[in-house]
């Protein structure tokens, strides 16, 4: 019989984008029966070809739950995308707003000058907004009902992340935050993913 909360949690991750081998790797690590696994893949894979709705007989047995802790993750639910829409509130404000004033008043510093800076703006503007949409779009709902100890890593992270991001945007002083950005992202990127990574991890964990 199948376990309802695995298979809610494999149709979420091929949702979110996760390769099948993957998620079937991370499930055997976390102990799950290889069978088991499969057969929740085959129910999806009938699933998702047949018209009609198919019926699934489950079990809730307590040795097969897998899944986190079912509490509700404020960090995810509330302050980490509050966190992302002040951060990129200030940013759009300084570049769509106290930069171009900056522009149309500044004599000091050559047009071509300023105008090149203010492209190069859109680089880390960019990045940011990538991370945006993953963190409140796709992480705040796959963590949102579980908790852990790695969350308060991750949005010290994210805290960081964001203040260099504000770097990039303030005038006179944006090349501090693009030196930050340059040689700060692959470590940054690395540490990143790895707290993701391991958080994910978490989730598989029988209660």
């Amino acid at each position: 019989m199948i376990n309802q909360q695995l298979l809610d949690y494999v149709r979420d991750q091929l949702a979110s984008g996760f390769a099948k081998e993957g998620i079937k790797r991370e499930l055997g690590i976390q102990g799950w029966n290889e069978q088991n696994v499969n057969e929740v893949f085959t129910v999806l894979e009938k699933s998702s070809q047949a018209p009609v709705s198919t019926t699934i007989h489950v079990t809730n047995s307590v040795s097969s739950i897998p899944l986190g802790t079912g509490k509700e993750s404020r960090m995810w639910s509330k302050f980490i995308p509050m966190i992302n829409r002040t951060f990129m509130g200030i940013s759009l404000i300084f570049m769509f707003g106290i930069n171009v004033l900056f522009i149309a008043t500044d004599s000091s510093i050559g047009l071509g000058t300023l105008l090149w800076f203010y492209g190069l703006m859109f680089v880390p503007l960019g990045i940011f907004a990538y991370f945006y949409q993953y963190e409140n779009k796709k992480l705040s709902v796959r963590f949102a009902n579980t908790q852990s100890r790695t969350d308060l890593w991750i949005l010290t992270h994210i805290i960081i992340r964001n203040i260099v991001f504000i770097l990039n945007f303030i005038p006179l002083i944006q090349i501090i935050g693009g030196i930050a950005l340059i040689f700060g992202a692959i470590p940054y990127i690395i540490i990143y993913n790895s707290l993701i990574r391991a958080r994910s991890k978490e989730i598989l964990v029988a209660v």
